[in-house]
């Protein structure tokens, strides 16, 4: 495994990048890192106790493995979120962690990385075995994947945001919301009680799309010329801009089966909660009149 690591304030080393080039991408990168983090901000003090004014400040640390196209990055973090975003051509990827620790009288949480041949994982645990897991630490990674390589993220309530892969995903969350743009590859994302968001755009992928929660609700934004074959199973609301032909199944969980022909219809698209509301919803497209 060759790794690459940075910490911000202290020195750092590479072992196959010039120093400007390192400072440039990661200074770019961890700007994305502090940006997603913003959003979020209830996500940095997880209790209404805690003075600001005494809170250990937020370490940034980066990292690079090496993964081949074809190969597959399995990340796990049950203690933050996760940002995955396009990593380049480079058959490596890019890891950025906030840490933000708050119990000082725990084990630190620390990211652990691990390489084979066609794999490669990212794990957020505890330094050494501790009896409760539950803590106010925290990390929150953003992931940058190189082209054709499968992204498997995992959380536990942390929020997973993918945005611009050039490869198959698989997203899962008990609690955390999952949310999916402009993903060129497979997408298969499951959730226990989280919401699931997707923003599917014409001609991104001719790939099957499957989201699915336990209790959650999901939300799919579609352009308006898309072509796909959709199915919708809920014991929930369905709310949608299209025709749908809908099937009840009485005395089943979902209790409700839906069809809807988008467009000339297409790639297969599924949209199943047991209890959640789903929303199927048209987006219009800008474009500029013509003179």
């Amino acid at each position: 495994m060759r790794l690459h690591v940075g910490t911000r304030g202290a020195t750092r080393g590479t072992l196959s990048f010039s120093e400007g080039a390192f400072l440039l991408t990661t200074s770019l990168r961890v700007g994305l890192l502090v940006c997603a983090l913003l959003l979020h901000p209830t996500a940095i003090y997880a209790s209404d106790d805690v003075d600001p004014g005494t809170v250990p400040g937020k370490v940034t640390s980066s990292w690079f493995l090496e993964i081949p196209s074809g190969g597959r990055l399995r990340v796990v973090n049950p203690f933050g979120d996760v940002h995955a975003r396009f990593g380049g051509y480079e058959d490596q990827a890019e890891i950025l962690a906030t840490s933000q620790r708050l119990e000082t009288d725990r084990p630190e949480l620390e990211v652990r990385l691990s390489s084979g041949d066609a794999q490669a994982d990212v794990l957020v645990a505890y330094s050494r075995p501790v009896e409760h897991a539950d803590t106010r630490d925290r990390i929150d990674l953003v992931v940058f994947v190189p082209q054709g390589v499968t992204l498997d993220v995992r959380t536990h309530d942390g929020r997973i945001e993918v945005k611009g892969l050039h490869g198959n995903v698989t997203a899962s969350s008990l609690t955390g919301s999952i949310h999916v743009r402009s993903v060129s590859g497979r997408v298969r994302t499951k959730s226990a009680r989280g919401d699931i968001v997707a923003h599917l755009e014409t001609g991104v992928t001719g790939e099957p799309q499957e989201l699915a929660t336990e209790t959650g609700s999901i939300e799919v934004w579609l352009w308006e010329d898309a072509n796909l074959d959709v199915d919708l199973w809920t014991s929930g609301e369905i709310s949608t801009d299209y025709s749908l032909s809908v099937e009840h199944q009485r005395f089943e969980e979902p209790s409700k089966h839906a069809v809807a022909v988008v467009g000339e219809g297409g790639a297969a698209l599924s949209l199943k909660s047991k209890q959640g509301n789903l929303r199927l919803l048209r987006l219009f497209k800008h474009f500029k009149r013509e003179p």
